[in-house]
């Protein structure tokens, strides 16, 4: 029986060495195996991820982990890297062992350079949505309601909401109030929500609109506003109505 060739026989190289992620991505890492053996004819090699610290066996998915090899010959492994729901941002590294398929001990295995992996948080898309589709408004004393709007972006941008008419007066747009602070920092800890009060522009009251109404999001970072979407459409609904 022929002798397994030994660890130092197989050549093992990652590319990238080092892939950044969003929480909530993936990314493909190539390992390409070269067989530096002369014999046998054929033997078979094993791609096994090594997770370094902080990770496990759940971040790493290996398309096809066992080849067959000829002298000389090389294949391309993908390791499909995807951080778990709940993984912690920071700096991680894992490696790959490559050995002999049919004699697996430590004498015929060899170990890749680390691949380092940077976890960022998720990039949360750009969304407004309105918590009612009608707005009571009551006497309780004064002609008065509120619709909340939920609203979420880029970690670090700088928001605020605007209601407006749809088909209606652009007047009717002054029976909401901005909420103090009229602008926030979306956080890493998810969602932003702004509170609109709904009133009278004029104190003595005025017949409630008839028409609808969005919610729009706007974008203030860097001093540049950006219309980055508008909730449902809502209506109002008045105690004469």
């Amino acid at each position: 029986m022929t002798a397994p060739a030994s660890g130092t026989s197989w050549t093992v190289t990652a590319s990238p060495a080092s892939v950044r992620l969003h929480l909530g991505e993936s990314a493909v890492v190539r390992f390409t195996v070269t067989d530096n053996a002369t014999t046998p004819a054929q033997r078979r090699g094993t791609l096994a991820v090594l997770p370094g610290s902080g990770t496990d066996a759940s971040w790493f998915t290996i398309d096809q982990d066992t080849r067959t090899f000829t002298p000389g010959g090389s294949a391309d492994f993908g390791v499909t890297v995807r951080p778990p729901t709940g993984a912690a941002s920071g700096d991680y590294r894992f490696s790959c062992l490559v050995f002999d398929s049919e004699h697996p001990t430590v004498d015929t295995t060899v170990q890749s350079g680390p691949v380092a992996i940077t976890v960022t948080p998720a990039v949360l898309p750009w969304k407004i949505t309105a918590s009612k589709s009608v707005v009571e408004l009551t006497h309780q004393p004064d002609l008065a309601g509120d619709i909340d709007f939920e609203t979420s972006g880029p970690v670090g941008s700088l928001v605020t909401v605007r209601v407006r008419p749809i088909g209606g007066h652009p007047a009717d747009a002054k029976w909401f109030s901005l909420p103090t602070p009229q602008q926030e920092t979306i956080g890493a800890s998810g969602p932003v929500n702004f509170n609109v009060e709904v009133g009278p522009p004029n104190p003595l009251g005025s017949v409630v609109p008839h028409g609808t109404f969005v919610g729009d999001l706007l974008d203030l970072t860097g001093g540049i506003q950006v219309h980055r979407g508008s909730s449902r459409a809502f209506r109002l609904s008045g105690p004469t109505q």
